[in-house]
């Protein structure tokens, strides 16, 4: 499948709770949805009109399976989630996550474990819901799809992408908290 197929399999697909994933042990790209709007009053005032209808974020699963990425990273881990650090920057007032933020180098951070279990929780008590496709080589079409749809809260490879900009400085903003 070329980059443009996986995207529209991605947008035709019925999102669902991370959690049937759980056995899918193929490598692939998903794509993160708010469906119902959960995030919508924690947008910062400079971003563009998020259309719910689109992914949040786009990722692969390349050297984990399909599961082991969504399931075993994305819902567990903040410093190896891309999905996690966005979410945490939109949502760190609202979770009390600021005091448990953890910096590492290269700009990621993670969160302490009482805050991790917050900021799940959140994840599956709002609705979040994830779409994927099976891919033998993601690497060859994650870049492309991303750069294709602008997620708002992917960074990496988002270029171009309207909510970039925001998106990098809330991530900032809450790693240089942690930091003083």
């Amino acid at each position: 499948m070329n980059w443009a197929d996986v995207r529209n399999e991605l947008l035709v697909r019925t999102p669902v709770a991370p959690a049937e994933l759980a056995s899918v042990t193929q490598t692939g790209v998903y794509a993160w949805y708010d469906k119902e709007g959960a995030l919508v009053p924690f947008y910062p005032s400079d971003f563009p009109p998020v259309d719910r209808s689109l992914p949040l974020y786009v990722g692969l699963a390349a050297k984990d399976s399909l599961a082991g990425r969504v399931v075993g990273t994305h819902m567990v881990s903040t410093r190896r989630s891309g999905l996690r650090r966005s979410l945490a920057a939109l949502l760190h007032e609202e979770l009390d996550l600021r005091p448990g933020v953890i910096a590492h180098p290269k700009g990621k951070f993670d969160l302490m474990p009482t805050r991790e279990t917050k900021l799940t929780d959140w994840m599956l008590d709002n609705g979040l819901r994830v779409t994927w496709v099976t891919h033998d080589a993601p690497v060859l079409v994650e870049k492309l799809i991303i750069r294709n749809l602008l997620s708002p809260l992917n960074y990496t490879h988002a270029t171009g992408s309207p909510y970039r900009a925001s998106m990098r400085r809330l991530r900032v903003e809450l790693r240089t908290a942690a930091l003083n």
